[in-house]
């Protein structure tokens, strides 16, 4: 994961097309196949299904912090991204698993 945040900053900080071309190398040179296969279907927009469907974040968000709907409904139209909206509403976690 940390290659590839690595890529997107990579990216994101230039505006030449040679510095990008060469992150790009340089990360399909050493990820792994799998990490491949998800950069290709991110970047070309064909990922696979969520795993976990936003209805159930939405619930299990209200339920950890026993939060009624209506609450829920009113900050997440005021902030406008549900990611955002469970990042400021949910505690901050109590541990952290450090994923290479």
């Amino acid at each position: 994961m940390k290659d590839f945040v690595n890529l997107i900053n990579a990216i994101e900080i230039t505006n030449k097309n040679n510095a990008k071309i060469q992150a790009l190398v340089d990360y399909f040179t050493k990820a792994t196949d799998k990490d491949k296969l998800w950069l290709i279907a991110i970047f070309t927009g064909k990922r696979p299904p969520r795993p976990v469907k936003t209805s159930l974040l939405k619930l299990w968000c209200m339920e950890i912090i026993k939060l009624p709907e209506w609450l829920f409904l009113e900050s997440y139209s005021t902030v406008g991204d549900l990611g955002e909206t469970l990042a400021l509403l949910l505690p901050e976690p109590k541990h952290h698993i450090n994923k290479a």
